[in-house]
């Protein structure tokens, strides 16, 4: 009973400590007061860089920050690996209502860089914690953990507005593709919305680290057939049942005569003595290591439902790794055009400021909704992780061509395409660690899963490198535009490749 208690508590609390991730979500509505107020309220000089690098930043050092955690993870531990980095983000969020006054480099250090380490370590420890305590409603948890930031987003988005914008003020100035806001009195409230964002996310995260339990440690479950080679079997798990219920075959010498007794019950001697070799080993050690390791390997997969651990390198092999390292890629780059302008554009067709922070609170609503359901779908086997992909990519495709004339046809139109886009684009948010786990096995997932979401990382630094000069230079139709293409290419990728087949493709 105290078992089941401190785990519904440790898997609330890694739900609670993904706090982070909203900042996403409000970023597209705090963007446009941070870029008027860099324009003409804070200290001069403090256009010390551009402030597009804000988001692209945050979103391209989440991948170190994931890799810095396995990095760490043994030597002080998951949970204390997120209250270091939560207290270092949180003081991060505090300090940028100072920051945003005097650089905007100041502010990029503490929001893009700071806080996008602290979401890729604070992931790992979330998906990590729920995936040792549920293994078996890992999908569905992981969907709902990063659901929660999303949640969380939408009382920060209003209540960011009503801070800052309470009397719904029009922009007022046109500077070439963008609108800004040059009231005094509204700039003046833009560092109090910053601290108000942050006491939120400290007091849910404070809340969260409270609850977090330490996972039971996992049991070992991948097959080493090196091992076997040597005489000196591991144990061999059923994974047709939950962790919790696995009983491990004790640690005895297999028949290796007899492929189809591994993982079994039955009493199987122990070798009187450990340091003579098997007779099958004796007599022909060639044979043993060629086909026992294939044949072993196969029997006890399909026999158990166990799943093969494939450790980087031998991910980094199969087509499946880079289908979804291109996904990830051209997902993102939507993400973050939605991010940062799906405000900013509007507002030269649509001037309603409180309209759009409506929409901007819709995003993650209709994200959660999508991620949780996407979750149980792939819980319950009814879909695929391809045919997600696939659903994923087509409809980001669409939408990216249309996205231009949206706006300037109709404000309930321009509405329905932005949330179209955040459920194409939320599947990433749950498919990927899903994918790395299912895909690639538990045994190395930290690595695997920092391993693909580097894509975000390529994609964090050219965007702030290139859409810029490619909105001055074609405008925002081919911005948008690219996205679409790149998805349509990658639709075909996804399409074409058998994921079925990822984990033979690695290993034999």
């Amino acid at each position: 009973m105290r078992e089941n208690f401190v785990k519904y508590c440790s898997i609330v609390g890694a739900h609670l400590v993904m706090a982070p991730l909203s900042f996403f979500w409000v970023y597209g509505n705090l963007a446009e007061y941070m870029n008027s107020y860099f324009q003409f309220s804070c200290a001069p000089g403090c256009l010390d860089i551009d402030s597009e690098w804000i988001l692209s930043l945050y979103i391209a050092t989440t991948c170190p920050g994931i890799l810095l955690t396995k990095l760490l993870a043994g030597k002080i531990g998951l949970k204390w690996i997120g209250v270091v980095v939560a207290i270092l983000g949180n003081a991060g969020l505090f300090a940028s209502a100072w920051s945003i006054q005097v650089s905007v480099a100041w502010t990029t250090l503490l929001l893009g860089v700071l806080m996008g380490v602290v979401q890729g370590t604070t992931s790992v420890v979330a998906f990590e914690n729920v995936n040792n305590w549920a293994p078996d409603r890992a999908a569905v948890l992981m969907a709902t953990t990063t659901s929660t930031a999303t949640a969380l987003s939408v009382l920060q988005n209003q209540l960011i507005t009503f801070i800052v914008n309470p009397n719904n003020i029009k922009p007022n100035v046109n500077e070439g593709l963008k609108a800004y806001f040059s009231q005094p009195e509204l700039l003046a409230r833009v560092p109090l919305a910053l601290i108000c964002y942050a006491a939120i996310t400290c007091g849910t995260q404070f809340v969260g680290y409270i609850l977090l339990a330490s996972p039971p440690k996992p049991v070992s479950y991948a097959v080493s057939n090196a091992a076997v080679v040597g005489g000196n079997t591991p144990s061999i798990m059923d994974r047709s049942k939950p962790v919790d219920q696995l009983q491990p075959v004790s640690n005895t010498e297999l028949n290796l005569n007899n492929p189809e007794s591994y993982g079994s019950n039955s009493n199987i001697k122990e070798n009187s003595n450990p340091n003579k070799p098997s007779t099958f080993a004796q007599s022909n050690p060639i044979q043993l290591k060629q086909d026992t390791d294939q044949e072993m390997s196969t029997n006890t997969n399909q026999q158990f439902g166990q799943q093969v651990s494939l450790k980087p390198l031998e991910a980094l092999k199969t087509p499946v790794f880079y289908v979804l390292y291109f996904y990830g890629i051209v997902t993102v780059y939507g993400l973050l055009l939605k991010g940062k302008y799906y405000k900013q554009f509007a507002l030269l067709y649509i001037h309603n400021d409180r309209f759009l922070t409506l929409v901007g609170t819709l995003l993650p609503i209709v994200s959660t909704l999508i991620r949780i359901i996407l979750g149980f779908l792939l819980d319950k086997h009814i879909i695929t992780i391809q045919d997600t992909l696939v659903f994923s990519l087509s409809l980001n495709s669409v939408l990216c061509f249309f996205w231009y004339l949206a706006p300037q046809v109709s404000d309930v139109l321009y509405t329905f395409l932005v949330l179209g886009l955040a459920a194409a684009h939320t599947v990433y948010s749950a498919i990927i660690p899903t994918a790395c786990l299912r895909v690639f096995g538990p045994a190395h997932f930290s690595v695997n899963y920092g391993l693909i979401y580097s894509s975000i990382f390529i994609i964090g630094i050219l965007s702030a490198v290139v859409v810029t000069p490619m909105m001055q230079g074609l405008g925002w139709e081919w911005v948008f535009a690219s996205c679409g293409i790149a998805c349509l290419i990658t639709l075909v990728f996804a399409v074409c490749v058998d994921f079925n087949a990822a984990k033979y493709d690695a290993t034999w």
